[in-house]
């Protein structure tokens, strides 16, 4: 299964990224076709910014994802909220985007349980996880460097693969491949505006459907239909071009411009207008 965001150069989810691509260099990495079902990518992010800082605001997907960074390593559930990613000297993180359903074969928790959570990797994956950690930390200079050579990184890649995939071989799991075709027909389709259409796609009902995505992926399929609108206007509005409102939130499946504007307001904390005037901003 692929996103929006799960190409190489994808922005999807990051906001206002040209401010922050002129600040980290972001980089994704496919995976083992082992993991297909449960991880869609690896990521790298690095940067050295002197003494300087910076905030980079992220509207998530509803994703696990696991970040290798200095002194510490950590699994983070699904956000439903927006949240900044604070940068600041030089060093670098790597990281496991799980599919939306792909880390449940891996947690002995329903993953309503991780929305909003994180935990460190020991606690999830025991001395392993931290045996990985400290491998990784050596392969990437503890994090430290603004930009790990390329062969190392595939070495600590490889690694991190090898690890998820013994952790499956050694167990019976439920491979998620409808949930995730689930969301990603949310992600894409814009005439599905309600749960309920998206339960007839998935001919069961919607209390059904609800009870798959809350074992599953965390989140209800409302709030993936929301999420998945104010992730695309975003990215729209992001490109520099020339915005025709009226027919964006046509686009999106609105029609009543008020509707966009508000739900775009709670998902992004600004108007679309006033997020446009950020984007430019430089």
């Amino acid at each position: 299964m692929h996103s929006p965001g799960d190409s190489p150069h994808s922005t999807h989810g990051i906001l206002t990224p040209q401010q922050g691509l002129e600040r980290f260099h972001l980089q994704r990495f496919e995976v083992d076709s082992r993991l297909a079902d449960h991880v869609s990518g690896l990521w790298s992010v690095s940067w050295d910014l002197g003494d300087q800082g910076y905030e980079q605001e992220i509207l998530p997907f509803p994703r696990v994802n696991i970040g290798f960074e200095r002194g510490e390593a950590r699994v983070v559930g699904p956000s439903a909220e927006r949240f900044v990613a604070r940068l600041s000297g030089s060093g670098s993180v790597l990281g496991v985007r799980f599919e939306p359903a792909g880390f449940a074969a891996f947690s002995d928790r329903p993953m309503s349980a991780w929305v909003g959570a994180q935990a460190a990797v020991t606690d999830v994956f025991g001395a392993e996880g931290e045996a990985l950690f400290q491998e990784l930390g050596g392969l990437c200079g503890e994090f430290l460097e603004p930009r790990v050579p390329a062969a190392r990184l595939e070495q600590a890649r490889r690694s991190v693969e090898g690890f998820l995939v013994e952790r499956l071989q050694r167990h019976e799991v439920e491979t998620p491949r409808l949930v995730n075709a689930l969301v990603e027909r949310a992600q894409r389709d814009r005439r599905l505006l309600r749960a309920e259409q998206l339960a007839e796609v998935a001919n069961c009902s919607l209390r059904s459907l609800q009870r798959l995505f809350e074992r599953f992926v965390g989140v209800g399929p409302k709030w993936v239909l929301c999420r998945a609108r104010a992730q695309e206007a975003a990215e729209r509005i992001s490109s520099g071009e020339e915005v025709d409102w009226v027919k964006l939130a046509l686009d999106l499946g609105y029609h009543d411009q008020a509707h966009f504007i508000r739900d775009f307001k709670a998902q992004i904390g600004f108007t679309p207008t006033a997020y446009a005037a950020r984007c430019r901003a430089r």
